[in-house]
């Protein structure tokens, strides 16, 4: 697979229902690709942005989002998991219950300069 969206590839959508209990995942085909969006059959368009094949997301519109493969759809699911269940350890109430060196790592793994204020 190239970096480059193609008209003939294949992707898949991904549907969120409106409460987000149930997603619809369905494959397609880009039937036309633009500078800024690109389009599949059955009338479905998207933003272009950055394509690559290896991220997780190849366009989004409101509550559809358009990826490369269903591995690529299954990463972002599990990244968003992984995502949430540490997010609960900063949201605002919990104490701070990390130390400087372990603070520091985190800044590193996200590329957050902490030397500058």
């Amino acid at each position: 697979m190239t970096n480059k969206l193609e008209k003939g590839q294949k992707v898949l959508v991904a549907q969120q229902s409106r409460f987000g209990k149930q997603i619809d995942l369905e494959e397609k085909v880009v039937t036309k690709v633009g500078r800024i969006y690109f389009e599949t059959e059955h009338g479905g368009k998207w933003r272009i942005g950055e394509f690559n094949p290896t991220d997780s997301r190849v366009g989004s519109y409101n509550n559809t989002k358009v990826y490369a493969s269903l591995e690529n759809y299954q990463q972002a699911q599990k990244a968003t998991e992984i995502f949430n269940k540490i997010k609960r350890h900063f949201d605002v109430g919990s104490s701070n219950q990390f130390t400087y060196e372990q603070m520091a790592k985190v800044a590193e793994i996200l590329g957050v300069d902490i030397e500058t204020k």
